[in-house]
């Protein structure tokens, strides 16, 4: 407990406890003030024996016998802010003190008297501003209860430690606007390790998503460190599901049944990342899960429960966009959403469209592209600009022809016009591409290598060609439940470009695509009497050689299965549509269009 005393006539306190019990709040502000002032006096003058008891008070613990109490603490806050010109460089040790200690717990009042400590100090004191924002920012991970339990104050519950967080940050950051500059850096740095458990990944995203609410400037850039954190998650999902299928057979899926279907408001008794039973988890003859399959399984859980907050985030931008916006304000909704879209776009440049293995991260964009028009076409000018660029890596171009494909198949939003706009560049490039090659009569040896981005193009084609046809066929709105006329118009030399392709002897794509694509394609086009593939498919199988490959096959709009997160794709996901054969049989399922 401090002790103080009534100031003497010479220098020094006669010492004399203080208690709150048996001394009038007045009488506690004069103490406090005098305790403040004589500890700076006695330090000016050399004497640092005061400014150390003074420190001692709040470094004390709260449950200790002799700990200061928060009306004293709070006093002492309030005498310090009033003297805050004197908190310099010398003040450190105390100043890091005042910081570290327990001040979430306590009463209203001690929580907003300690907040304006904290302005009053940035605002003269700019030196000691990334020492505050970090701790306010390590107070948005997941904080352990026993914060929110000091001994003879009634218990504060995480939702309100956090919401004093906030409070404290926006006030802070609204009185010394500068201090933002370190805000993403930290943010960065606090981030939870991706091996964490799933409650302390969800907590802090959902914080630092809080944060951008009143800090929206830096919107963009917490996006694309929580898209990194996500991709990085997917990835490694996806690296030790090929190895567990090549170790001990096919334990678990990645579209997992995750838990029922809570609320995911992040509040403390019922939060997206809470643990999910043992039997919530789709297992294939699994009776004691490895623990492999087990980190499997809780990646999962985190990269679900992450994405869906990110989307409820989003969603709050996107929703009921105008079909047509005003762009006279640069605060209009739209505007807000359009700015929030293009750091998504940075997002899908930097990151997203240069990594092969996720399955589930850019799906973000999928859906956040069909929330508008604008947002659509933005989306596709950046992945056909990207695939088209001679001066980007093929492998790179590869990717990006995949997603043209998969989106065009996939996504339902796109209209027939978009589709056969889609289409008809792809087409054209191709067809340059031939030109280009007409006349090459080099071997095919390392065709996959030299002709990488033909096969990804050609490959989007076909893929397109299998799910979209309908949209692709001249007369508007056809019907596959209706036979097709002989003789069917197609879109514009589309037909012809196909056949080019598959017929030219030294490129020969039905070889090098992948195969399960080809074998689909060639299916539905016979089927609608577009092109017949069979002989040249029967040719490849007897001349194939050993060691010829197919292209690697990214599809990147696959079916999505993360159960919490899967109902902001569902409206906008356009599933595998069979059509049935002139013998009645059905083709095969939306697994033979896959791979």
């Amino acid at each position: 407990m401090v002790s103080v005393s009534v100031p003497q006539s010479r220098p020094g306190f006669e010492q004399k406890e203080m208690s709150p019990v048996s001394t009038s709040p007045q009488i506690l502000r004069q103490f406090a003030n005098d305790v403040v002032k004589e500890a700076f006096r006695q330090r000016a003058a050399g004497n640092n024996t005061r400014f150390e008891d003074l420190r001692r008070g709040f470094a004390s613990k709260p449950s200790a016998s002799d700990a200061t109490s928060s009306a004293q603490l709070e006093h002492l806050l309030v005498a310090l802010t009033q003297q805050i010109s004197l908190m310099d460089a010398g003040s450190i040790a105390l100043v890091k003190t005042i910081v570290a200690m327990n001040w979430l717990g306590r009463s209203d009042s001690f929580v907003q008297v300690y907040t304006r400590f904290l302005g009053s100090l940035v605002s003269s004191h700019a030196e000691y501003s990334t020492l505050i924002i970090r701790m306010l920012v390590q107070h948005l991970a997941l904080v352990h209860q026993s914060i929110g339990r000091l001994p003879n104050h009634r218990i504060v519950d995480r939702d309100q430690i956090y919401s004093r967080v906030h409070a404290a940050m926006c006030s802070v950051l609204d009185l010394v606007p500068f201090a933002r500059e370190n805000l993403v850096p930290i943010i960065v740095s606090e981030f939870p390790h991706k091996s964490e458990k799933v409650l302390a990944q969800t907590t802090y995203v959902e914080n630092v998503l809080q944060i951008t609410r009143y800090v929206p400037s830096i919107e963009g850039a917490i996006l694309g460190v929580i898209i990194d954190k996500i991709i990085s998650i997917d990835v490694e999902i996806q690296v030790d599901l090929e190895d567990l299928e090549s170790e001990e057979g096919e334990d678990v899926t990645d579209g997992a049944d995750l838990g029922n279907d809570e609320d995911v408001s992040g509040s403390e008794d019922h939060n997206v990342g809470e643990e999910y039973d043992d039997d919530e988890i789709v297992m294939e003859d699994v009776e004691a899960p490895s623990m492999t399959v087990q980190v499997i399984n809780e990646n999962i859980r985190k990269l679900d429960s992450v994405i869906t907050i990110l989307m409820e985030h989003l969603n709050r931008t996107f929703r009921d966009l105008p079909v047509f916006p005003a762009r006279s304000s640069p605060n209009t909704r739209f505007a807000i959403a359009e700015t929030t879209f293009e750091s998504l776009l940075r997002a899908l440049d930097h990151t997203i469209l240069k990594t092969y293995q996720s399955k589930y991260t850019q799906f973000i964009l999928f859906w956040a592209a069909q929330t508008h028009r604008d947002f659509t076409d933005q989306f596709l000018g950046v992945i056909l600009e990207r695939a088209l660029d001679h001066s980007r890596p093929s492998t790179h171009r590869m990717i990006a022809a995949s997603y043209i494909g998969s989106f065009t198949a996939r996504a339902s939003t796109l209209d027939r016009a978009i589709v056969r706009t889609l289409t008809t560049m792809l087409a054209g490039w191709v067809n340059g591409f031939l030109d280009a090659k007409e006349g090459d009569q080099s071997n095919a040896r390392d065709a996959v290598k030299k002709y990488g981005v033909f096969y990804a193009m050609i490959q989007a084609l076909f893929y397109i060609f299998c799910f979209r046809w309908r949209e692709l066929v001249g007369v508007k709105d056809s019907d596959s439940n209706e036979p097709l006329s002989a003789g069917v118009s197609w879109l514009p030399g589309l037909q012809r470009t196909i056949e080019r392709a598959i017929y030219h002897r030294t490129i020969n794509p039905l070889k090098y695509c992948n195969s399960t694509i080809i074998t689909q394609f060639a299916k539905v086009s016979h089927h609608l009497d577009f092109v017949f593939c069979g002989t040249i498919i029967e040719s490849n199988k007897r001349t194939s050689q050993h060691g010829v490959g197919e292209i690697d096959s990214y599809f990147p709009f696959d079916p999505y299965e993360l159960r919490r997160s899967r109902h902001y794709i569902d409206g906008v996901y356009s599933q595998w549509q069979p059509l049935t054969s002139d013998e009645g049989e059905e083709f095969e399922d939306d697994s033979d269009v896959e791979s």
